[in-house]
């Protein structure tokens, strides 16, 4: 098959394949983008491969943001006009990203393969995760709209996934493990956190002998995350009760 002969689809398609192979990671967003807004059902592949693209273009700002905010509290002196306008400069940088997939999310995927379950639950649990993104630099009001958007997504996520998704499923479980760091971490309710956490490994643990071979890596790391942070908090939450 001629270049010529290779549809539009198709050429997206393998660029964003190479841009990831090659950790270009502005190249792989820029392919995601026009490939989405093609219109057409993305595929399991395609969709991780946005995915990928995003995590990697707004993780490096949640990683520069959180390194300097940490600067700034161990060191009083990096607390001056110059680094503090950089700070603003990221939170500026990040909120464009985020929102930036949102609108794509909104405007292109979530409810454009009403069919697909798996990809209803995928796009629902993206847009979960990139209002908490948001709501780590939000303050007052906007920080609890923000939070808000987030676990209604996540919610809309979770039932879908609990009704239609296995409990090994790595979608399913990567939704329980960031929706749990949501109520740890943003809405500062470790019993609703654990909960879900623990809920989440064990269901996967009844079924652990029906987990296919292909999805048996992925899944079990992320019962290995789950199973990390429950315990984690649970100990924490005990800590804190004795403490008291």
């Amino acid at each position: 098959m001629s270049v010529t002969e290779i549809s539009g689809k198709e050429k997206l398609t393998i660029i964003a394949k190479t841009a990831e192979q090659c950790e270009r990671f502005d190249d792989l967003v820029t392919s995601m983008k026009e490939l989405v807004k093609l219109g057409d059902v993305l595929s399991s592949e395609e969709r991780n491969l946005l995915s990928v693209a995003y995590k990697n273009k707004v993780g490096l700002t949640r990683s520069a943001i959180r390194i300097l905010s940490t600067l700034i509290k161990r060191d009083p002196k990096t607390d001056d006009q110059v680094i503090t306008s950089y700070l603003s400069d990221l939170h500026e940088e990040l909120k464009c990203k985020c929102s930036e997939i949102l609108d794509i999310l909104d405007k292109y995927l979530i409810g454009n393969d009403s069919n697909d379950d798996e990809a209803k639950v995928f796009y629902l649990k993206m847009k979960g995760d990139y209002y908490r993104y948001l709501t780590e630099i939000a303050t007052g009001e906007n920080r609890q709209s923000l939070a808000k958007s987030s676990e209604t997504a996540y919610n809309q996520a979770h039932k879908i996934s609990s009704e239609r998704l296995t409990a090994y499923h790595p979608v399913h479980l990567g939704l329980a493990l960031n929706y749990s760091v949501l109520y740890y971490e943003i809405l500062h309710s470790p019993k609703e956190a654990c909960n879900l956490a623990k809920k989440a490994f064990d269901d996967a643990i009844e079924a652990f002998e029906t987990l296919p071979e292909d999805v048996y890596k992925e899944s079990t790391l992320i019962m290995e995350l789950l199973r990390d942070n429950f315990t984690q908090w649970n100990s924490e939450s005990t800590e804190d009760e004795e403490a008291y």
